[in-house]
């Protein structure tokens, strides 16, 4: 474990859930390189990746609003299966709902034998649990981030809306709006920073 970043996000913590403004955005900021890292492993296709990392933000949102100090593990252990898990969801729900859906059984990668990696491998590692309600309760958080949406200018409402209630990937949300998949993903990170703070139940 490295003491000194693990005793930086529990600052941090504290700090946000003590209403410091940034502070919450200061962690996902230190904290973004594994996100990466852990949707690197999910995904090396760029359209799809920039829509894992924004689900990777709400993973770590989730993890700072459910982390207990108390617990003697770090936090970007937790964090990481929060993100995972998030990630693990999304698959599970695009696949039962979405048209645009990823095939769990789509090749990603090969382990050390040559053995062909698919998503279903992922989502069925029983090293991360099967019950996600453990770590987070889903129907909670939307409500949440329901609330904030509602409250953001018309252009950044229709890109969340689109994205996290009606299932549509970044280049759908493109092509309603007339602009590029970048610019899309662009905003839809500053605004998950944006209001990061406001899903902060300690403000």
């Amino acid at each position: 474990m490295d003491l000194e970043r693990d005793k930086k996000n529990r600052e941090l913590i504290i700090r946000a859930r003590g209403g410091e403004e940034g502070a919450l955005v200061e962690l996902i900021k230190i904290n973004e390189p594994a996100i990466h890292y852990i949707v690197r492993s999910f995904t090396d296709i760029r359209g799809e990746y920039d829509d894992l990392v924004s689900l990777g933000i709400i993973g770590m949102i989730k993890a700072y609003r459910t982390f207990d100090l108390n617990m003697k593990i770090a936090f970007i252990t937790y964090s990481s299966t929060c993100v995972r898990n998030e990630l693990r969801y999304y698959f599970r729900e695009s696949t039962r709902h979405s048209p645009y859906a990823i095939s769990l059984n789509t090749e990603i990668n090969k382990d050390a034998d040559g053995r062909v990696i698919t998503y279903n491998d992922i989502i069925s590692d029983d090293r991360f649990g099967n019950d996600l309600s453990e770590i987070y309760a889903e129907n909670e958080e939307k409500q949440i981030l329901r609330k904030n949406i509602d409250k953001l200018p018309e252009e950044e409402r229709i890109i969340m809306t689109e994205r996290w209630f009606n299932n549509k990937t970044q280049a759908e949300v493109a092509n309603i709006l007339g602009i590029s998949q970048s610019i899309v993903s662009r905003k839809e990170k500053k605004i998950l920073k944006k209001i990061a703070n406001r899903m902060n139940p300690h403000q």
